[in-house]
């Protein structure tokens, strides 16, 4: 088992969409559903919100998932945070399961903050699994804010689970 750096997870549920069934008689695409416009507009209060309330500084990665809605959502927040690397990721696109937010967290073990924007119900699985928390319901919109707890059970089946706790959750009616 291969040892973490990672201490802090910031974790953003992309914005309200357009409706899935009303964007599927334009497209067989889901990955290229937009923002509505109260998403666009809640994207822009996530970002706000990121850059008063959260520790950017020290936020070493964003990673998106490769949907417009994801992207979009992330928009501003890389013009906020514009000295820190941003990526797509093919990982967490949507449906990917919790497994693709873990082969991502594997990937960035040497990091010490990350930032994801996601999907649902995969980032609840991920969260679940991190923190033991269960069925949390993340709203479109929502910030959560996971960091490392400071014991680290050895009997653990792996070093990520429950080796996180649940710091914050702020649903978008709040930003």
């Amino acid at each position: 088992m291969s040892s973490s750096r990672l201490e802090r997870i910031i974790i953003v549920r992309h914005a309200h969409a357009l409706d899935r069934e009303e964007f599927a008689r334009q497209s067989s695409n889901d990955l290229l559903r937009p923002l509505s416009k109260k998403g666009k507009a809640q994207s822009q209060k996530i970002a706000r919100f990121v850059r008063d309330f959260l520790d950017t500084k020290s936020i070493d990665r964003l990673i998106s998932s490769p949907a417009t809605r994801a992207l979009q959502t992330i928009k501003p927040l890389t013009k906020s945070l514009l000295h820190t690397p941003f990526e797509i990721s093919t990982l967490i696109a949507p449906d990917c399961g919790y497994e693709g937010y873990m082969r991502l967290l594997e990937q960035c073990g040497d990091l010490q903050t990350l930032l994801i924007v996601g999907h649902q119900p995969d980032i609840g699985l991920f969260v679940e699994f991190l923190t033991g928390c269960g069925a949390l319901t993340i709203k479109k919109g929502c910030v959560l804010e996971l960091v490392r707890r400071t014991s680290r059970d050895s009997d653990k089946p792996t070093m990520w689970q429950n080796a996180f706790s649940l710091s914050l959750l702020i649903d978008p009616k709040r930003l």
